[in-house]
């Protein structure tokens, strides 16, 4: 049985997105023990899975990403 891992980066006030569905800031968070976390959580999860929106603001992200993850 695969497992599931839901996690999400959000900030205190509950955003997970600036202005026009920007998810920028989250590279303002994001640091080799982030990336180290999500890479281990990939490997060990049997799939991903997103919500329409995170799909829709990740798609348009993803694309001028770079790093392990981005490639994943």
């Amino acid at each position: 049985m695969a497992r599931l891992i839901m996690w999400n980066l959000m900030t205190l006030d509950g955003f997970v997105e600036g202005p026009n569905r920007d998810i920028s800031w989250h590279l303002d968070v994001w640091g080799e023990e982030l990336e180290r976390l999500s890479i281990e959580q990939l490997n060990a999860a049997g799939g991903l899975l997103f919500g329409r929106v995170t799909y829709e603001l990740m798609a348009n992200h993803w694309p001028g990403a770079a790093g392990e993850v981005a490639v994943s």
